[in-house]
């Protein structure tokens, strides 16, 4: 009997210990959805993602050359790919796996398949079959990666290409390099002519390369993006549109045409030499002998930048004014005479050319760095002035209570019955008291008659006074003193 309680009292032990541990179990299972208890889920290992196919659209930023910033939207019908292929001089059929657009610019991003051999056959970056490209407005190859990833990396993980449209490297055959594009940037001179015919390649930019780009999976979401993209254009060009406007006389020319040719004629290489050695007045005058129209409106503003060097900014400011009124719209002539403002510590017209510089020409070389520095000047500038303004007005408060206090002691001296009886003279120094030692009357300590015949002459009533100044609005405050009320400000 003893060994069977023994045994039912096992068996029950065993079942209250799997009952508890089906209960705590229990409490661990959560609906889809539901917060569970403790723990939380495994680390997640960074930033990378599994993806099927080809992304519908990528996102692109942190390149310095702002036509490649944006949102590319996948071609995904058969017809319009095939002509964007052609476009390319690229075989859709064998070369071509997908081919994005830029949503408001030019630029293209591909995918292709590079031939083992033949014709269109190179080695592309990364060694392997495929590589990604980035095409600019003239279809040239711009950036490279390894195609073989789904969505490419960033930064240094492009390279920058030196090659035509077909792929191969630039040659004077090519046509390309000849001379910059619209945007001006030292890699898409890939190649060019020195005076010795010998072929020079620029040196790479890597602020140029797309330090951030995101592959958007949905089609949805580049629409959304596109949108956003868009609506900030607007804005954009409604801020712009409150900019400065340009002069509506003159010339709506922006540029000289052909400026290298100009600054290769004798007449101008002289004056470039004067302008260099610091000659301003010299080069300037046989400079025009020879000088019109857009050759005079840049042989002023390369004389403006010489005097303004030599810290003469009166005649860098007439030869500017000078140069601007041949043509108005001339972009480096307003940049120049920004840059004269900022020397003359005049910030606020530095802004305002800078302004009126956006409103022409957007993609001015370096505008928005000037803009900002400029903006940052201003904003100090005003600082300053305010702080100043501050100090003086505080000296002046403090100066009007003096004379308010001075007055009001000196009004007293009438009206008090003298020395005697322990009281105090209240005008100029006077003798304390108990008889030693003097104080001036604004400074005066309260009298033996009481708080209330001490009037203005105690330096707790100054302390008060100059509260009260502070206090009380300019304006009134003059009315009270014009009025002959000053001595009851309290």
């Amino acid at each position: 009997a003893v060994g069977t309680m023994r045994t039912t009292g096992g068996r029950r032990h065993r079942l209250r210990c799997l009952s508890l541990l089906a209960a705590v179990c229990a409490g661990q299972l959560v609906a889809p959805g539901a917060v569970t208890t403790g723990g939380g889920g495994r680390r997640r290992s960074g930033g990378y993602v599994r993806v099927k196919g080809p992304p519908a659209g990528f996102f692109v930023a942190g390149s310095s050359i702002a036509a490649l910033n944006g949102v590319y939207e996948r071609i995904t019908d058969e017809a319009d790919l095939h002509g964007f292929a052609e476009s390319l001089n690229i075989d859709p059929a064998s070369m071509l796996r997908w081919g994005y657009c830029h949503d408001s610019s030019e630029w293209a991003m591909i995918n292709v398949r590079i031939p083992a051999s033949g014709e269109k056959a190179y080695t592309p970056v990364g060694g392997g079959s495929f590589e990604w490209i980035f095409l600019d407005s003239t279809g040239r190859h711009r950036f490279g990666h390894d195609g073989l990833p789904l969505i490419p990396g960033s930064g240094t993980n492009w390279e920058h290409l030196h090659r035509s449209s077909t792929g191969r490297p630039a040659s004077d055959a090519d046509g390309l390099g000849s001379e910059p594009d619209a945007y001006g940037n030292a890699s898409n001179q890939s190649s060019w002519t020195d005076g010795g015919g010998a072929i020079a390649i620029a040196q790479d930019d890597e602020t140029e390369l797309p330090w951030q780009l995101i592959g958007i999976t949905h089609a949805h979401m580049v629409h959304q993006m596109r949108e956003r993209k868009w609506s900030h254009d607007r804005h954009v060009f409604s801020a712009a549109s409150r900019l400065p406007a340009p002069p509506s006389h003159g010339s709506k020319e922006r540029a000289p045409p052909g400026e290298a040719a100009l600054s290769e004629l004798p007449w101008m290489r002289r004056a470039n030499e004067s302008f260099v050695a610091g000659e301003c007045s010299a080069g300037l005058e046989h400079a025009m002998r020879e000088a019109s129209g857009w050759a005079e409106a840049l042989v002023l503003r390369c004389a403006a930048a010489c005097f303004r060097r030599l810290r003469n900014f009166v005649a860098a400011e007439a030869a500017v004014d000078a140069s601007l009124r041949l043509f108005p719209q001339y972009t480096a002539g307003i940049f120049e005479k920004a840059v004269l403002r900022l020397d003359e510590a005049k910030y606020e017209e530095a802004r305002q050319s800078l302004e009126l510089l956006l409103r022409i020409d957007r993609d001015y070389a370096g505008l928005l760095d000037w803009l900002v520095l400029a903006h940052a000047h201003a904003r100090r500038a005003d600082h300053l002035r305010r702080d100043d303004e501050s100090r003086a007005e505080e000296t002046r408060r403090q100066k009007l209570a003096q004379q308010m206090a001075q007055a009001r002691c000196a009004d007293s001296e009438a009206a008090a019955p003298g020395a005697s009886g322990g009281e105090t003279v209240l005008q100029g120094p006077r003798v304390q008291a108990d008889g030693q030692g003097t104080a001036n009357c604004a400074d005066a300590a309260p009298t033996s008659s009481g708080p209330d015949q001490r009037g203005f002459c105690s330096a707790d009533d100054v302390r008060v006074l100059r509260e009260a100044l502070a206090d009380e609005p300019r304006a009134a405050l003059d009315a009270r003193w014009r009025s002959g009320d000053h001595y009851h400000v309290l």
